[in-house]
C-alpha cells in the first residue's frame, strides 16, 4: 500500500495563506505609522491573524465546525517571529505557528500548522479505493490532530476477515504511511 495523503484539513491552503496586518504606515495604527516613537517596541494586534486562521480553515473545510480562535493579544513585530495560535475544529484543539515576515514594509503572516490534522473519512475514502469490498473504520471522530511520527489505527473488514492497519503521520501536511501493510 503506498504513502495516503490524509487529507490535512487546510494545510496546503492555510499554510500559503498569508495576511497583511497594519505595518506600512498609511495611517492604520499599525506599526510603522510613528517612525519616531522607538522607545517603546512595535506589537500588532492578532485579532486579524485569528480571522484569518478561522475564514481559512472554513473555505478549506466548510463541512466542518471552525471557530474559537486563539493568539497571544500582541505580539512583538520582530523579522521571523513566531507565536502559537489554536483553533477548534469540530471541537478539537489545533495549533498553529504564525511567524512574521515582510515586517520593514508590509507585516505578513505566514500560518503553519503545528501538528498533522487528518480527516478520517477522507482516510478510510483512500482506504476503501484501495480495497472497494472492505468496510473501513478509523474511529468515531471526524478529525484527528497528531503529532508527526504518532500511529493510527484503521479497521478493515469484510465478510471473511478483519484486520487493522496502523498508520505513522509521515509530516504536517497530513500524509501518513502504513506501518504493518
Amino acid at each position: 500500500m503506498k504513502a495516503l495523503r490524509a487529507a490535512a484539513l487546510a494545510l496546503a491552503a492555510v499554510a500559503a495563506a498569508t495576511g497583511c496586518g497594519g505595518g506600512g504606515g498609511d495611517g492604520d495604527g499599525g506599526p510603522s505609522d510613528n517612525p519616531t516613537a522607538s522607545t517603546t517596541p512595535k506589537v500588532i494586534d492578532t485579532r486579524e491573524v485569528e480571522n484569518t486562521l478561522v475564514a481559512t480553515q472554513k473555505r478549506a473545510t466548510p463541512e466542518l465546525d471552525v471557530r474559537d480562535p486563539s493568539c497571544p493579544a500582541r505580539v512583538e513585530v520582530s523579522e521571523g517571529v513566531t507565536f502559537p495560535c489554536t483553533i477548534a475544529v469540530e471541537g478539537v484543539i489545533v495549533p498553529y505557528q504564525v511567524t512574521l515576515a515582510d515586517v520593514a514594509t508590509r507585516v505578513r503572516y505566514n500560518i503553519r500548522p503545528a501538528k498533522a490534522i487528518l480527516l478520517l473519512s477522507k482516510l478510510a475514502d483512500a482506504l476503501t479505493a484501495q480495497v472497494p469490498t472492505a468496510n473501513v473504520d478509523c474511529g468515531p471522530e471526524r478529525i484527528k490532530v497528531l503529532d508527526v511520527g504518532a500511529t493510527l489505527d484503521c479497521r478493515l473488514s469484510d465478510r471473511a476477515q478483519s484486520r487493522t492497519i496502523t498508520f505513522r503521520v509521515d509530516d504536517v501536511d497530513g500524509n501518513v504511511s502504513p506501518v504493518n501493510p
